[in-house]
C-alpha cells in the first residue's frame, strides 16, 4: 500500500484555504484553551470521516496528542489553534510527500506515518522524559506516547529493515499557519526535508556517510554518498516549487549544514557545507530564471554569502534575517514571513514535523512551535493509518 493519488497522506477532495481578510490577530478576545479548538475543527470533518467505524478513534488520538503534547507546542498554540474558521481538510488536506521516482510507494507510505512525536539526537522518548521532570509521571516505565498517539513503537529509521539508503529521503510539504512575532497568522506553505543526521553515532545512518569515528567532531565524511542524499533533496525542492506555481518567493535555510554536522571533523564540515551550499545555489539560479524571488534565513548571512558566492551575475539571494525571537538571534525583530511564501525548513526523518517545538532550538522548533505543523502531521498520520478518507 502507498499514499494516495498525487502523494497525499490522506485521499480527500481538498480545496486550500481562501484566506480571510487581513487580521491583525489571530483571535481577539479571551484565547480558548486548545481541547475547546480541537473539538470544533474536529467538529468539521467530512461525512465520510465522521460516518466511518474508526472515526471515534481518530478523535481519541487526537486528544491524545493535545494531552501529552500541548505543553512542548508553546504558548502560541492555544492562540494559532484557536484562528477562526480553520477546519480539520486545512490542516491534513495539504499534506504531501515528495521522494524519489524509483523508492517502492509503500516504504513512502512508512517513512511518512512511522515516526516518533519528538527524537532529539535519537532520544526518541523525549517527551516521556519531560512528563517525568515536570512532575506529571514517576518515571517513564510503561510510558509509550507515541504508541498511544502514532500507532507504532519508534519510528520508521530504527526499523532493521529500514531502507536509508542516500536517494530514499523523503520529504514533507504541508500548507500551516505561522505565526509572526507581531502576532498575525500567514498561511505559508513548507517543505521540511530529511538531509542526513550525522549529529549523533547513534543515528541509524551515521555510518553510511561517515567513517563512523564515535567521538564528536572526528568523523569523516563520505562524499559520494552525502552527495547523492542532497541531490535527492534539491530535486525534491524543486518538483515542490513546481507543484506551487505561480508563486512569488521561495525562502531557503541551512538544512542540513548546522547541527546535523556536529560529529564530522572540521574539513568534512566543510566539505559537507560546500556540498549543500551548492545545491541551493543550483535551485536559486533555476528559480531566478523564473522569475522567482529566493530568500533566505538563518542566524547570520554566512551561509548565505556561501550560496551567493556560486551564483552567476544577475542572480541574487535575499538574506531576510533570522526567525525573530529565535535562541542565538541578536537584533530588532523582523517579521519578513509574508502570506504564500515557500519555506524550507531543516527537519528530522525519526519525528514529527516540527520536532521538539519549544525545547527545540533549531529552525525546526521555532517554525514548529508557531504553527500548528506538528498536530497536522499526526492528524494526517491518524487519518492514513485508520483508514479514513
Amino acid at each position: 500500500m502507498g499514499l494516495a493519488p498525487g502523494g497525499f497522506l490522506v485521499n480527500i477532495n481538498y480545496v486550500p484555504m481562501v484566506q480571510a481578510p487581513p487580521a491583525t490577530n489571530a483571535i481577539v478576545g479571551v484565547t480558548p484553551k486548545p481541547e475547546e479548538s480541537l473539538e470544533k475543527i474536529l467538529d468539521t470533518a467530512p461525512p465520510s470521516f465522521k460516518s466511518h467505524p474508526n472515526f471515534s478513534e481518530f478523535q481519541e488520538t487526537a486528544r491524545n496528542y493535545l494531552n501529552y503534547m500541548a505543553p512542548p507546542q508553546g504558548q502560541n498554540f492555544a492562540e494559532i489553534l484557536a484562528k477562526p474558521g480553520l477546519t480539520l481538510l486545512d490542516l491534513i488536506g495539504s499534506i504531501k510527500a515528495y521522494s524519489h521516482k524509483d523508492l517502492d510507494p509503500g516504504t513512502v507510505r512508512e517513512k511518512c506515518l512511522e515516526r516518533d512525536l519528538v527524537n532529539m539526537q535519537m532520544r526518541r522518548n523525549w517527551v516521556e522524559t519531560q512528563w517525568v521532570r515536570d512532575g506529571r509521571a514517576d518515571d517513564t516505565a510503561g510510558l509509550n506516547f507515541t504508541q498511544d498517539v502514532l500507532g507504532v513503537e519508534h519510528s520508521y529509521v530504527e526499523r532493521e529493515d529500514a531502507d536509508l539508503s542516500p536517494s530514499s529521503q523523503v520529504s514533507l510539504a504541508m500548507d500551516t499557519e505561522m505565526r509572526r512575532e507581531d502576532g498575525t497568522l500567514k498561511r505559508i506553505k513548507t517543505l521540511t526535508v530529511t538531509m542526513p543526521a550525522l549529529d549523533s553515532a547513534d543515528q541509524p545512518e551515521f555510518k553510511l556517510y561517515t567513517d563512523g569515528a564515535p567521538k564528536p567532531g572526528e568523523a569523516k565524511l563520505k562524499e559520494e554518498p552525502f552527495k547523492l542524499a542532497t541531490a535527492t533533496i534539491k530535486q525534491q525542492i524543486l518538483d515542490w516549487v513546481e507543484d506551487n506555481k505561480p508563486c512569488k518567493r521561495v525562502v531557503l535555510s541551512a538544512i542540513g549544514a548546522g547541527e546535523f554536522l556536529k560529529m564530522l571533523n572540521g574539513a568534512s564540515k566543510e566539505q559537507a557545507r560546500e556540498i549543500i551550499a551548492t545545491a541551493l545555489a543550483e535551485v536559486t539560479e533555476q528559480l531566478a530564471n523564473e522569475n522567482i524571488v529566493v530568500g533566505f534565513s538563518d542566524l547570520n548571512d554566512m551561509f548565505c554569502q556561501q550560496i551567493a558566492s556560486k551564483l552567476p551575475e544577475g542572480v541574487s539571494i535575499q538574506f531576510l534575517g533570522a526567525l525573530p525571537r529565535n535562541p542565538g538571534f541578536e537584533g530588532p525583530a523582523k517579521d519578513w514571513i509574508e502570506e504564500g511564501d515557500l519555506l524550507l525548513i531543516p527537519g528530522d526523518a525519526a519525528s514529527l514535523a516540527g520536532n521538539g517545538l519549544s525545547k527545540d532550538t533549531s529552525f525546526e522548533g521555532y517554525t514548529g512551535r508557531n504553527s500548528l505543523m506538528s498536530i497536522q502531521h499526526t492528524l494526517a498520520i491518524t487519518a492514513a493509518r485508520l483508514g479514513l478518507g
